[in-house]
C-alpha cells in the first residue's frame, strides 16, 4: 500500500492489495470502538472512501447505516438500514452520512441523544464513521472525549476559510499534501487520496468494486 508521510512513499507500487504499511489503515483496522471522521468539501469522495476503508479494515464485522430516511441499502452489498442508534448492533459499524442530517449541528444541547450515545459506544463495541462537508458545522462531540481518526479528502478553498480553526490546518496540509501525491502518481484515481493528520501520512484509498453512481447518490429518490 501506497503511503506518504509528509515525503516519499514507504512502500507499495499500482494498486493497494491489502491494509498493510500504513499506521494508520493499521490502527484503524484495530479500532474495536470509535469514531472515524471523513471530511471534504462535496463530491470529493468522501462516501466511497469512507466505505472503501471500512471494507478494506473490517471486511467481517457487521455493518449498518444510521438514517431516518427510506431509502434502497441494497445498494449498499452486506448493510443494513437502522432509524436510530438504539436499534445499532453491539460490535457493529455504522456510517452516518452527512451527520448533520441527523444530528442538530453546533446546538446538541436541544438534543442529547448523540452524547448519550457516544457515551456508550466503547461498552457496546462500535465504531462510528461519519461524513461531513466541514467541521466549522458539526458537532464537536464526536471528536471530544473519542478515539477519534479525522480523514481529511480535498476541501475548495472558499470552504476552508470558514473551517473551524483547530482544523483548517490539517486541512490545509491536506489538500497539499494531496495535490502532491496526485501528481507523483497519475495513476492513481486522485478521488482515492486521503489525509490522516494524526499519522501524517497519505493514503489512497481502493475504492470497493461494488461502488457505483447510486452509491453516491443514495437519497436521489428519497422522500425528505
Amino acid at each position: 500500500m501506497h503511503a506518504t508521510n509528509g515525503g516519499p512513499y514507504t512502500s507499495g507500487t499500482g494498486s493497494v492489495p491489502d491494509r498493510g504499511g500504513c499506521r494508520s489503515i493499521d490502527y484503524i483496522s484495530r479500532m474495536e470502538h470509535g469514531v472515524v471522521i471523513a471530511v471534504g468539501s462535496g463530491k470529493q469522495g468522501k462516501s466511497c472512501s469512507l466505505h472503501s476503508l471500512i471494507s478494506l479494515c473490517w471486511p467481517d464485522r457487521e455493518k449498518c447505516l444510521l438514517d431516518q430516511m427510506e431509502y434502497d441499502v441494497s445498494v449498499f452489498p452486506g448493510y443494513t438500514r437502522v432509524s436510530s442508534p438504539s436499534e445499532v448492533p453491539v460490535g457493529s459499524v455504522v456510517v452516518v452520512e452527512d451527520v448533520n442530517r441527523v444530528f442538530h449541528s453546533r446546538g446538541s444541547s436541544r438534543d442529547a441523544t448523540l452524547q448519550r450515545w457516544l457515551g456508550i459506544i466503547s461498552h457496546r463495541s462500535n465504531v462510528v464513521c461519519i461524513t461531513t462537508q466541514s467541521m466549522a458545522d458539526t458537532d464537536v462531540a464526536f471528536v471530544r472525549s473519542q478515539d477519534a481518526v479525522v480523514m481529511h479528502k480535498r476541501m475548495h478553498e472558499e470552504d476552508l476559510a470558514f473551517e473551524r480553526p483547530e482544523f483548517r490546518v490539517n486541512q490545509a496540509l491536506a489538500n497539499h499534501w494531496i495535490s502532491r501525491s496526485i501528481g507523483r502518481h497519475p495513476d492513481i484515481d486522485e478521488r482515492a487520496w486521503c489525509f490522516f493528520p494524526r499519522f501524517r501520512e497519505t493514503v489512497p484509498v481502493p475504492k470497493v468494486d461494488w461502488w457505483s453512481y447510486a452509491n453516491s447518490h443514495m437519497l436521489r429518490e428519497a422522500v425528505i
